[in-house]
């Protein structure tokens, strides 16, 4: 719910809340200096098993292989990778994407961006290596990226094609099978609409020593996904999702060179289409736990008028901005059957948008209040991030900057600590839990709350 609190000196206060959200943090950031690359051996040791796949495959002569690059990125290097707006991003999560150059037959559109690709039903993409080190979240997340027409016009659909892979569900090659195992954990993961090509990589991984136990299936459904290499062919994409990274240090050393590698095999024979073991439409997990936040309502009504209170002083004239916090609604199997954008969704993730309707001017501020889904147990994670004109501009996140932001307005509240508070201002000075923003008058701002992983394997219900 929003509200605009008027001052004589033009002072607006804008108050946001969504029962509907949640989120469970453990972050542990750390800075530290490293005497030592800890990727260094891991480098080593997937660039020797990957040497050794590349010539397997090239002496049993049924793929020809050609390989790419993992690259991650941050709003800084966006525009080389063909979005100004850098997809809607979360500002603290890097995203990482697959490069890889095309197969000789494949038709390339001058529109066509680094990322995507055409794509036979035939092919295996294969990602071979080490997954992210420790954080609060990763995810591997495959895209159905534009939908074309054999006259050259496009649609944007941006939507997921299955569940992100996450540590909930990924198969690693050693561990104890827990959440905390996942991370710098050994992995395969093979995006492909054939099954015979599935079941031929899990053959090939294993010559080189990593079990078929260890791969994971990216399934693309002829269904709902025109595959091919032509003109009329959908593109296809890929992100890699990290949150809350424990050490950032460690997760740059990773990021600047992973050890993560793309391959992508074409079978030198093409089958046709009745010989192709086809997958049906992906299944998508419910994210249903059957508990909710309800119990919450009241002490998120007392926040409320706590902050009126404390923070709207004498002579205030109160009045109804917008009192709509709403979920967006993008789910990928909806976008595909319909042909609708989705920006990226994310099936881990629930989202959550509030629009003020007016800019923040030089003496305006928001406080952005709600459920601190992590501290409900809802979540792994909770952000509130600020849009400026279509970009990130902040985050605040429930591992540091949104605990304990409550207190000072609910001081006797049994569930204060369920609770956040937090201020949007241009100037932050001796102003706790406060985002300090530059200048955003140009742009109608957008607050975007974010809530990963839940009980289940996907992200929190948000009706819960």
């Amino acid at each position: 719910m929003t509200y605009v609190l008027r001052k004589p000196s033009s002072v607006l206060v804008n108050i946001f809340h969504s029962i509907s959200a949640f989120f469970f943090v453990i972050s542990l950031s750390q800075s530290i200096e490293l005497q030592n690359d800890p990727y260094e051996e891991a480098r080593s040791h997937y660039r020797s098993k990957v040497d050794e796949l590349k010539k397997n495959i090239e002496n049993a002569g049924a793929y020809n292989v050609k390989e790419g690059r993992v690259v991650f990125y941050t709003l800084e290097s966006c525009l080389e990778l063909g979005s100004a707006y850098c997809f809607g991003n979360n500002p603290e999560s890097p995203y990482g994407a697959y490069e890889i150059g095309p197969i000789d037959e494949q038709y390339v559109n001058d529109t066509d961006t680094i990322t995507e690709f055409r794509f036979r039903p035939d092919e295996a993409l294969v990602i071979i290596g080490a997954t992210p080190p420790p954080a609060t979240y990763f995810g591997f997340t495959h895209y159905l990226y534009r939908r074309f027409k054999k006259n050259g016009k496009w649609k944007l659909i941006s939507g997921s094609i299955d569940d992100s892979i996450n540590p909930m569900t990924i198969n690693v090659t050693a561990g104890d099978g827990s959440y905390e195992s996942k991370f710098d954990a050994e992995t395969v993961i093979v995006y492909t609409g054939d099954n015979r090509s599935f079941r031929d990589v899990q053959d090939i991984v294993e010559e080189i020593g990593i079990p078929s136990s260890s791969t994971n299936l990216g399934v693309y459904s002829l269904d709902n996904i025109n595959m091919g290499v032509t003109a009329g062919s959908d593109t296809v994409t890929f992100l890699i999702r990290c949150v809350n990274f424990y050490n950032k240090s460690i997760a740059s050393l990773y990021m600047e060179n992973p050890p993560l590698h793309v391959l992508r095999l074409t079978p030198v024979v093409r089958r046709d289409f009745e010989s192709i073991e086809k997958y049906p439409i992906p299944i998508r997990s419910t994210s249903t736990t059957g508990r909710n936040e309800e119990y919450l309502i009241p002490t998120l009504n007392r926040l409320q008028r706590s902050i009126i209170q404390n923070e709207g002083g004498v002579g205030i004239d109160i009045t109804r901005a917008n009192s709509n916090t709403m979920e967006a609604t993008l789910y990928g199997e909806n976008c595909l059957a319909n042909d609708q954008a989705c920006y990226r969704d994310n099936s881990d993730s629930t989202y959550f948008f509030n629009y003020p309707g007016r800019s923040l001017y030089k003496d305006d501020f928001f406080i952005v209040f709600g459920p601190n889904h992590v501290e409900s147990g809802f979540s792994r994670y909770i952000s509130v991030s600020l849009y400026d004109g279509g970009t990130a501009s902040d985050a605040f996140n429930s591992e540091n900057e949104l605990k304990g932001s409550a207190w000072r307005y609910l001081p006797d509240d049994p569930f204060q600590n369920q609770m956040y508070a937090i201020m949007i201002r241009r100037d932050c000075t001796n102003r706790p839990f406060c985002m300090e923003v530059a200048d955003l008058s140009k742009y109608t701002p957008a607050i975007v709350v974010r809530a990963y992983l839940s009980d289940s394997t996907v992200g929190p219900d948000p009706l819960e």
